[in-house]
């Protein structure tokens, strides 16, 4: 992540303090997800679960504080005001290199 090796088990909670971050809304935090041609689909797949639980967390939080209950167990006009608030906005680039 950002050119520095990590842990799939850390994504999640780098992508929180990327996306709720002082230095811009969580409107506006994109995440970009590279890989290249030597990536194996396994590995790929982690690291999209991984994100994907971040962003599960997040909502799950937001969920707890506006509503004081878990995001699964909110309407569904209220899991989208969690969601429009901390948007899942995921960016693929195409492969590279090998």
């Amino acid at each position: 992540i950002e050119n520095k090796p990590t842990t799939i088990e850390s994504i999640p909670t780098l992508l929180a303090n990327h996306v709720i971050s002082p230095l811009r809304k969580p409107t506006n935090a994109v995440v970009s997800l590279t890989h290249d041609r030597g990536t194996s689909y396994a590995k790929y797949l982690a690291v999209y679960d991984a994100l994907k639980l971040g962003y599960r967390n997040m909502w799950n939080e937001a969920a707890k504080r506006k509503f004081g209950k878990a995001f699964d167990m909110l309407e569904v006009a209220d899991q989208r005001r969690i969601k429009d608030a901390l948007p899942m906005v995921i960016s693929e680039a195409e492969p590279s290199g090998l």
